[in-house]
């Protein structure tokens, strides 16, 4: 029997509120997955057995459903976070009231590269044919694949479940390749030509997201989706505190040289030299990323932190390569309004305060923005105030969102539930929130100061 479809994001929130109340019965415990919820862990299967008295009035029997990958994929499609509760090799894990006092994934990894990690690419023949010991070559080659192979995967799950490792050849014919490539993928995206990828040779070591406008019939992605991301690379940066000098932007074709983030971002020259470079080719393909130098990763003391450190910050953009975010008229509407707001502010420079960095991304994410008014609708919910009623077509599907949480408390990404965290807001409403940046208002505020002046 598959969970009940109508088991909503309400429908969990009031599990996991009862659950935090009452506690997990002995046997219901989780033993790999959890949900991250406010800073708490949650055992995935008994909160959907709990949910399930909200949606259809009983607990549901955790022998009517599975665990594992169905729950965790039915959590994950309703917006909630899904960790690993196996905190290192040896398989410790917590009870549920330990693992709550927040456990922090980044400390759990601390070992330094050895040079034996590259040793396999310093060979100076990588034709088998003419090697003597060709068998023995191949194996040695084969076990420093598998080698980057595990290190990746073992990256990708301490943080990201619903992604997909896909290793690439380590030889081709009797040739072996000079270099290792590893794509992430979601895995409900495998056949996109976007991803995240991993690449190590000789000389250096890349982690970088590449968009492609094509490379299979099966691709989703299309030009209008590039251009889409192209211009969501600044707010990216804004929300995941992204090192502009580290983190580099180039383009595939013709191998042209890398510039940093800092240039693409603050020399608009360069940025269109950039573009135009690629405009004159078949296949449009970006990548954004850092690339590290063989020296400068085996002086990191914690390459595998740093490795998972890189991949959630470019998780951050990969959504914006999801074609499915701007389908539909409410989808293509958020989609402009935010980009509107991006160019009207100039963001092409580096905010330094994690109070806007946080506050911003999430009233400026389309997917948190479309859930918010599909969830309360389209007018302002202090004063009523609806665009379209008053502007016709021009004002159809638009609102902003506002992020009710005090901006000084955001000091650390936290799962945002549109119903309660995001609120419509008209324009003015907003700006006269936020008019004093020592004094920010509340809905509450700001609607009792709007009825006062109202009644005077």
């Amino acid at each position: 029997m598959p969970i009940p479809k109508n088991i909503n994001q309400e429908h969990i929130i009031q599990a996991i509120q009862k659950i935090s109340k009452e506690g997990v019965p002995e046997k219901r415990g989780s033993t790999r997955f959890s949900i991250l919820y406010e800073g708490k862990h949650y055992p995935p299967k008994y909160v959907i057995s709990i949910a399930n008295i909200f949606a259809n009035g009983e607990e549901l029997s955790s022998s009517k459903f599975s665990g594992g990958e169905e729950t965790n994929k039915f959590l994950s499609k309703l917006g909630f976070n899904i960790v690993e509760t196996t905190i290192n090799k040896a398989e410790t894990r917590f009870e549920y009231s330990e693992m709550n006092k927040e456990v922090n994934p980044h400390a759990i990894i601390q070992r330094k590269a050895d040079e034996s990690l590259f040793e396999v690419f310093d060979k100076e023949l990588y034709d088998t044919s003419r090697m003597i010991q060709k068998e023995f070559e191949k194996e040695k080659h084969k076990e420093a694949w598998n080698q980057w192979r595990d290190i990746i995967k073992k990256v990708i799950e301490e943080v990201a479940y619903d992604f997909d490792v896909i290793p690439h050849r380590w030889i081709i014919g009797q040739r072996l390749l000079q270099y290792f490539w590893f794509e992430i993928k979601h895995k409900d995206r495998r056949n996109s030509a976007s991803s995240i990828s991993f690449s190590v040779n000789q000389e250096q070591l890349k982690v970088y997201l590449e968009w492609n406008r094509q490379q299979s019939e099966r691709s989703v992605n299309n030009l209008e989706e590039h251009n889409q991301w192209i211009n969501f690379i600044t707010s990216w940066v804004n929300g995941y505190h992204i090192d502009l000098n580290k983190f580099s932007f180039w383009v595939v074709n013709n191998n042209p040289e890398p510039i940093t983030l800092n240039q693409f971002i603050n020399d608009s020259r360069m940025a269109r030299l950039k573009i135009q470079q690629q405009q004159h080719n078949d296949i449009f393909s970006f990548r954004v990323g850092v690339i590290i130098s063989r020296e400068d990763f085996l002086r990191l003391n914690n390459y595998e932190s740093k490795l998972m450190e890189w991949f959630i910050q470019l998780k951050g953009i990969y959504p914006h390569t999801t074609r499915n975010l701007y389908n539909g008229e409410l989808g293509k509407a958020v989609y402009g309004d935010i980009e509107a707001e991006l160019l009207e502010e100039n963001l092409h420079r580096f905010e330094g305060k994690v109070k806007h960095y946080f506050g911003k991304r999430y009233e400026r994410d389309p997917i948190n923005r479309k859930h918010a008014i599909e969830i309360h609708g389209l007018s302002c919910k202090v004063c009523g105030f609806n665009f379209e009623k008053v502007y016709g077509e021009r004002g159809k599907d638009f609102i902003e969102v506002h992020h009710v949480k005090a901006l000084s408390s955001l000091v650390e990404e936290m799962l945002i539930d549109p119903r309660k965290d995001l609120v419509p807001i008209c324009a003015n409403c907003h700006r006269m929130i936020h008019r004093r940046k020592d004094d920010v208002l509340t809905i509450e505020e700001l609607t009792t100061l709007l009825k006062d002046k109202n009644t005077d």
